[in-house]
């Protein structure tokens, strides 16, 4: 919208939600796009790097929106205006730092702000979305039922099986044959456990 508004700024624009008394839903797990491999020698130094990144404003201006006065140009501590060469200042997978220090483009239209800030107010938080399955005492059909659901079950999602019912009964048989009962009642199992830790 708001390069919509740059382009044409004769026509009349404006922002609808088209649920506007539907819950809304948010990822709290993820936070950002950073992680530390497993074999890295010296975690403590790639978690310093990352809490620089996010966490220094300097740092974090210069990662995300590139050189002051070139890239972009500050707008208070909250905000931005493309710079002369912001084009130039593209290519790469920054929103793995994403903070609170985030800046919002300047001309970013107040009508999404306002939106943004109701939707908060209605975030659903469903009662399972931090829970973290714990698949080590069925790996192995865990593992049987990833080969089934490539052999058996990617063919009927594309279509590919000519008999569905015949092909969702094999599914199902050969789920059976994997292990899936031993992996739903272990789920089953955490979940309650979780359930009633919380």
């Amino acid at each position: 919208m708001a390069e919509a508004r740059r382009a044409l700024p004769d026509a009349d624009m404006a922002i609808a939600d088209l649920t506007p008394n539907q819950k809304k839903t948010a990822s709290i797990s993820t936070q950002n796009g950073m992680a530390v491999h497993a074999t890295t020698k010296h975690v403590e130094r790639s978690l310093m790097v990352i809490d620089l990144l996010q966490n220094d404003k300097q740092f974090h201006d210069l990662t995300m929106y590139g050189i002051a006065g070139k890239h972009y140009e500050p707008v208070g501590d909250d905000k931005f205006k493309p710079g002369a060469s912001q084009a130039n200042f593209t290519g790469f997978s920054y929103w793995g730092w994403n903070s609170a220090l985030n800046r919002t483009d300047a001309s970013y239209p107040q009508e999404a702000t306002n939106m943004e800030a109701d939707w908060k107010k209605k975030v659903y938080h469903y009662p399972l979305e931090t829970f973290v399955f714990d698949d080590q005492k069925v790996k192995n059909e865990m593992a049987s039922i990833g080969n089934v659901m490539l052999r058996y079950g990617v063919p009927l999602e594309y279509g590919l099986v000519p008999d569905l019912e015949k092909g969702q009964a094999e599914l199902i048989k050969q789920l059976k044959v994997a292990g899936i009962d031993k992996v739903q009642a272990e789920l089953q199992s955490q979940i309650d456990a979780f359930l009633a830790g919380k």
